[in-house]
Order: structure tokens, then C-alpha cells, then sequence
């Protein structure tokens, strides 16, 4: 069986609104793992801060899980949780949430400058594809930390939950925004056999229209992993889209 994935950091809830939409309906993708996903509840404010809402009435015949690792206050949307969404073609079961070392937490948002303290973790669900396989998917979003290729302990709790996940699963996929490097340290410590998918290959995964400085904004900080028995049939980093200031991944894999 073939099936497409997308992997896309939406860049705060969509703030190229309406190009994100377009791509995302373009793609036609049998699974979504998407970024930086938004909840607010509030009518009267900017679609990106709906993306929930807005994404799953775009997609009416998708599963949709989202989880939630961030109260995100603001002065004008109020609380706006913000994390991780999936959406896929096939109905989901056994969905969690993973998180590293800082459990979900209302942070201000208008008066935070650091955000390398906020939650980061893993969004994890079984897809029952029409075979009678489960297909087991993990969407990432790792702590922030500037500097891409140092071994901070977040990071080591990131790779730490990451091979606890992967243990015994012979039908896996994770993919998302690690924010880290392909050189760092942390990709040593993930035992469980898996492939990485683009490896040291890619100068970046960001969408450097939306990036004046260079270093980390240079880096591949999204990343897709896979259990030996999923096949790759393409890879892509769609340098041309721009919907982000990532750049979406796009993977055509065999089950």
C-alpha cells in the first residue's frame, strides 16, 4: 500500500494564511503531521489562531486529533492552546500525548522573550489503514534552543521519549520540527532501529524569505523517521512553497 505524507511547521497557527490553505488542499495527503497549531476559541479573531476549527472544516472527511502543549495568553485572542494536529484519511485510535520534561502550562506569550523553557513533545496515534494494518505515527515538536547542534538535557529527554516510542513498533513514522540539527548529538542516542530519512543531506528546512539571520535559521531542523519495514518511494523538501517560514516535507512511502 502507498500512502503521502505531509510534515509542515504552520509558523504560529498559519500566519501566511490563506498560501497555507492553498498548499495544504493542493496536496491531497492521505496523512497530515502538522506544527504550530492553534485552538482559540474566540469568533472574532485572525483564522490562524482557529487552526483546529478552520483545518478540520477545510478537511471534513479527515480524523482529526489535536494536542495541546502550550496555554498560549495573549492581551487580544486570550488563551490560545497551541500545539500539534494530525489529520488523517483513516480513522485514529489510541491517541497521547508525549511530553519530554515540561508538562502542558499557560505561559504569557506577549511578555515571554526565551521560549526555550515551554513544553515541547510528542503527539503519537495509531492509524488503521483499510489492509487491517495499524500504522503508527508521531508528530514532533522539540524544545527550542538557538544554537542547533548542542546536546542540551531537553534534548536528550527528546531522544530518550522518541526511542522509547519507536521500541517494538515495526510500522512507524515520525516526523516534525526537532529543532535540532542533523549533527547533533542527540540523534546518537535513539537505539531502536529506524532509517532517517534525509540524514546529513539538506542545507535547511526553512524558508529563508522569512529568516534575516543566518546560523540556526541555515539548519534541517525537520526531520522524518521511519521503521525498518516502511519503504521510501520519494522525499521531498518543497523549496518553492512558499506557506511558512518552514518548508513542508512530502513523502510517498509503501506500508
Amino acid at each position: 500500500m502507498i500512502i503521502k505524507v505531509v510534515s509542515f511547521n504552520l509558523w504560529q497557527g498559519g500566519l501566511l494564511w490563506q498560501p497555507l490553505v492553498e498548499f495544504l488542499k493542493q496536496q491531497d495527503s492521505d496523512i497530515y503531521l502538522l506544527q504550530e497549531a492553534y485552538a482559540g476559541t474566540k469568533s472574532k479573531i485572525e483564522p490562524r489562531f482557529r487552526t483546529v476549527t478552520e483545518l478540520t472544516t477545510l478537511f471534513p472527511d479527515y480524523d482529526a486529533r489535536f494536542a495541546a502543549f502550550i496555554g498560549d495568553q495573549r492581551s487580544k485572542e486570550g488563551l490560545v492552546d497551541n500545539g500539534n494536529l494530525i489529520l488523517s484519511r483513516w480513522p485514529m485510535i489510541d491517541h497521547q500525548t508525549i511530553f519530554f520534561d515540561v508538562n502542558y502550562g499557560v505561559y504569557d506569550h506577549d511578555a515571554t522573550k526565551d521560549f526555550s523553557a515551554w513544553p515541547a513533545g510528542l503527539q503519537t496515534a495509531g492509524i488503521k489503514l483499510p489492509a487491517g494494518q495499524t500504522l503508527f505515527v508521531a508528530n514532533l515538536h522539540g524544545p527550542v534552543w538557538l544554537e542547533g547542534s548542542t546536546l542540551t538535557p531537553r534534548r536528550e529527554n527528546m531522544a530518550k521519549s522518541i526511542d522509547y516510542w519507536l521500541k517494538g513498533k515495526d510500522l512507524a513514522i515520525l516526523a516534525g520540527d526537532s529543532n535540532a540539527k542533523p549533527d547533533n548529538p542527540c540523534w546518537q542516542l535513539i537505539e531502536t532501529p529506524h532509517f532517517s530519512v534525509f540524514g546529513n543531506q539538506l542545507p535547511t528546512t526553512f524558508n529563508m524569505k522569512h529568516k534575516d539571520k543566518p546560523g540556526f535559521a541555515t539548519s534541517a531542523v525537520d526531520v522524518c523517521l521511519l521503521s525498518p519495514k516502511v519503504k521510501v518511494l520519494s522525499a521531498q523538501v518543497l523549496s518553492q512553497v512558499d506557506a511558512s517560514d518552514h518548508l513542508p516535507l512530502v513523502f510517498s512511502l509503501e506500508i
